[in-house]
């Protein structure tokens, strides 16, 4: 018994380790609601974080399926644009260690809302 319950203790570990491997910075975003339902008074979102690899999209609750992340420079140019998977309480990632340094702004869109923020390449 104390086998299984170590076993299930360093399962769990491991797949939380890639999160863990880099210092994330909550990026702050700006939500636009895109169904506008008038009779709910909030939705949830999930919080985007950065890290100098990888932008981290969590959600708490919900798996998106197909959310588009579109990340461009300051003149406007498309720099990232993918499809990711948005799994509840998972790492999805969206790598950006190809980008140059300089400040871009990423867009999550999904068929509820869409974020939109500024982050900041070192």
């Amino acid at each position: 018994m104390f086998l299984i319950l170590l076993t299930n203790i360093v399962s769990t570990n491991a797949q939380e380790e890639p999160a863990s491997c880099f210092d994330w910075e909550e990026i702050v975003c700006n939500e636009f609601d895109m169904k506008k339902k008038k009779n709910r008074s909030a939705i949830y979102v999930p919080q985007l974080y950065q890290s100098e690899e990888y932008i981290r999209v969590r959600s708490e609750y919900v798996d998106y399926d197909k959310a588009h992340i579109i990340i461009t420079n300051m003149q406007g140019v498309v720099v990232k644009d993918e499809y990711i998977q948005i799994v509840a309480k998972g790492e999805n990632l969206c790598y950006i260690g190809d980008l140059d340094s300089g400040s871009y702004t990423i867009r999550l869109e999904t068929d509820d809302f869409v974020l939109v923020g500024d982050l900041m390449k070192k």
